[in-house]
Parts: structure tokens; C-alpha cells; sequence
């Protein structure tokens, strides 16, 4: 009897109209939290970002290599041999085979980044940066052997440009014979405009973005030529002539050391290319400092800091790996003039960052010639001047002919 009562009052309930919609109701509300609960795990598992992420570039290089085992170093075929070598000693084969893996995985040289090894290792990011920094205001195209005769491309603009900035150019002969001077006009021919007579010296007024070309007498090409932009100048190196209006372009062509080139280009304010006279860490740095106050830079003490925090801790591999997309460091010091700097001071570039010795504590002599590179920057800070020098026309970054800027200028200096 109670059975059917309860069955009764059951069919009762599941038979009103409310009862129905309230099982309908909660049906969707377990099927929404379900969804909701699987959307939320999915979310969080492709939201998570890795651990890895956050790891400085030391970090990653300190992690310990996979293992990898014997049978991925050594080849089956050698292996095989060596098992077969042993018939009667099943525990002697394997031995062996792990023996030569080690051999042969003690081949694998480390890679270490390129400090302090040699000048040349050292000096190279630097050679890269200084000719491409001190192409931004002339050109040099020498000629280099094709056969028996020499050949060189010429400037991406063979024609001169009508502009309104002058240049005054001064071109010695060191050779032991005459050398023959063309002006290329604005059509792209060359116009004879003389020799210059060994041991002599070549003056001309030209404008900026005018090509000259220099050849033997018999016709032999030798050198294009092109002034880009004026040459700031400053005490140490003075690029003015004597009214102090014309900056001065001055070179003088030499014979070659290698056959391979027709001649040999010294040039006293923008040594080119850098390879051939900045050969020691500390000519290299000299240059970089003189173009630094050329240029205007004036974030010395951050420049130093770079160095004193490095001689303060130098077990810390943080303090020597600084990022170049930090904004006081990448636009203050590395997108300038002062990457010069660095360079010649055994800084170097490193899938982003700007590191300075390996990844393990510096040793004395690392230190010693970090110590020195801080006190020779201090040093040149000391001795520079508060006066303002005035400025050759066009001076000011505008080139190419007086249109567009190569270049940019620190506007504190005017």
C-alpha cells in the first residue's frame, strides 16, 4: 500500500505543468556548467605560458644538455663490430661501445662567444660598425682586379645632384705617378679636371652628392669617390677650413699593399677601411670617443655605469648581459654613437642582448681591461670642454644634396 501511494504521489508531481519545466530547467543549467567547466580547463591549458619564457639567455645556456644515448652517437655498424670482437664476454661489448661514445662526443667542441680571444675576434663587430657608421658621410669604391684589368661598381647615384651644401676637398697623391682627376656630371661622363703630380696635393670646392672619379694616366680606374654628408667638426680633429664656414673632406691615395686592389685609401679623419689602421683595442677606442663629441653624445655616466657595475660584482652574469630593447640602454647608448664604444671595449652582440665576457666569472685579466676602459673614458670626459664650437655648414645631418638627413644630430650640441 505504501508502494503505491508513493507511486501515485510521484505521478502527480511529474505530471504538473511546473514540475516539468522545473526538470527542463535543471537539465540546462548541468549542461551550461559542464560546458563552462571544459571551456575553462581548454582556456587555461593554451593561456599558460611556459616557465621558459622568463628565462634570461644565460639561464637557457646553463641548463644541462640532454643525454644522449650511446646508440644515437655511436653508428650501428660500429657498434655491431665491436660486439662481435667479444663471443666468449657479453659484458665486455657494451663497455666498449659506451667507451667510444664518450670519445666521440669529447669531439664536440664548445662554442664560447667571442671575447677576449684575439684583437682580429675581438675588433670585429667593431670594423663592421665603423665603416658602415663612416660611410654615412663618404664613400670609398676601389677598384679591384679583374684579370688584368681593374674594375669596381660604381656609387648607386653615377651623376652629380645640384644641391647647396659645399665640401672642400683635399686629395694627396702618394703614389709615384701622376693620378687624373674626373668630376661625373649631372648626365653620369666623366670631365677631366687635372692631375695630381706625385707627393702634391689636390684642392677643389665641391657639393655634396658629387661622384669624382680617380684613374691612372693610361686610364686604369682606381677610385670612385662620393661625399655624403659634411664631417662635424671638434678640437681634437678640426674638419674646417680656415673661415670656419666649409667643412673638409681630406684623403690621400697610396699604392696597394695586395695586388688585389688597385690602390690604397688613408684617410686621417674616417680611417678606411677600419681593418687596415684600427688594429688594437685601444686605437679603436680613441676613434670611437674623438666621433662620440664629434657627434655630440652626452650620456657619459650611464656609458661608464655599464662598466663600473661589471668591475663592482663580476660574478654577477646579470650585470653583463644588458637588453637592447631596454629603452635607457638601446636608445641612449646602443642606436648611437656609443656603440662604438662598447665594442672597442669587448662588448658584443648576442641575439638581443649586449653581453660582456662568457657566462662564468670574469677572470683577473677581463676585469683589469674593463677596469681600464672605464678609466679611459673617465678620463676623456675630464679633458673635454664646455664651449661650443661652431660648425661648417651643413653640419647639421642634412646630406644628399641638401635633401632628406643622413644621419641625426644631437640638437643639445647647437
Amino acid at each position: 500500500m505504501w508502494r503505491n501511494n508513493l507511486e501515485e504521489s510521484f505521478a502527480l508531481i511529474t505530471n504538473h505543468p511546473w514540475a516539468q519545466h522545473l526538470s527542463v530547467s535543471l537539465l540546462l543549467v548541468i549542461c551550461l556548467h559542464y560546458y563552462h567547466s571544459s571551456s575553462s580547463v581548454r582556456t587555461r591549458r593554451q593561456t599558460d605560458i611556459p616557465d621558459d619564457l622568463f628565462l634570461r639567455e644565460e639561464d637557457e645556456i646553463r641548463k644541462k644538455p640532454r643525454r644522449i644515448p650511446d646508440s644515437e652517437v655511436v653508428p650501428k655498424a660500429i657498434t655491431r663490430k665491436v660486439v662481435s670482437r667479444f663471443p666468449n664476454n657479453q659484458a665486455t661489448a657494451p663497455q666498449t661501445t659506451r667507451t667510444m661514445a664518450t670519445q666521440q662526443s669529447s669531439l664536440i667542441p664548445a662554442i664560447d662567444p667571442p671575447a677576449f680571444r684575439t684583437p682580429s675576434v675581438r675588433l670585429s663587430a667593431y670594423w663592421h660598425w665603423h665603416d658602415t657608421e663612416t660611410s654615412l658621410f663618404r664613400v670609398y669604391e676601389i677598384a679591384q682586379r679583374n684579370g688584368n684589368t681593374f674594375t669596381a661598381i660604381p656609387p648607386f647615384t653615377p651623376s652629380s645632384r645640384r644641391g647647396n651644401v659645399r665640401i672642400a676637398l683635399r686629395a694627396t697623391n702618394l703614389c709615384a705617378t701622376p693620378v687624373t682627376v674626373y668630376w661625373m656630371d649631372y648626365q653620369g661622363r666623366e670631365m677631366g679636371k687635372g692631375d695630381i703630380l706625385p707627393r702634391e696635393t689636390w684642392h677643389q670646392t665641391t657639393w655634396i652628392d658629387h661622384p669624382w672619379v680617380l684613374r691612372q694616366q693610361s686610364g686604369e680606374l682606381l677610385l670612385y669617390y662620393v661625399p655624403y654628408r659634411v664631417i662635424p667638426t671638434c678640437e681634437m680633429v678640426p674638419t674646417v677650413d680656415p673661415d670656419d664656414t666649409v667643412g673638409i673632406h681630406h684623403f690621400s691615395i697610396a699604392p696597394p699593399f695586395d695586388t688585389l686592389y688597385a690602390c690604397l685609401i688613408q684617410d686621417p679623419v674616417l680611417p678606411f677601411p677600419a681593418q687596415q689602421d684600427l688594429t688594437m683595442p685601444a686605437a679603436a677606442l680613441q676613434w670611437a670617443l674623438i666621433h662620440c663629441t664629434r657627434m655630440g653624445f652626452r650620456d657619459w655616466e650611464l656609458l661608464m655605469q655599464c662598466g663600473t657595475k661589471i668591475i663592482q660584482q663580476p660574478n654577477e652574469s646579470k650585470y653583463r648581459s644588458l637588453r637592447q630593447s631596454n629603452p635607457q640602454f638601446g636608445a641612449r647608448l646602443w642606436n648611437t654613437t656609443a656603440r662604438g664604444v662598447l665594442l672597442a671595449g669587448g662588448f658584443y652582440e648576442n641575439a638581443g642582448y649586449v653581453q660582456f665576457g662568457a657566462h662564468h666569472p670574469l677572470g683577473r685579466d677581463e676585469v683589469q681591461e674593463l677596469s681600464l676602459w672605464v678609466w679611459t673614458i673617465q678620463k676623456w670626459i675630464d679633458q673635454l670642454s664646455d664651449s661650443v664650437l661652431a660648425q661648417p655648414i651643413g653640419a647639421d645631418g642634412f646630406g644628399r644634396a641638401g635633401y632628406g638627413r643622413a644621419g641625426q644630430m644631437n640638437s643639445r650640441q647647437f
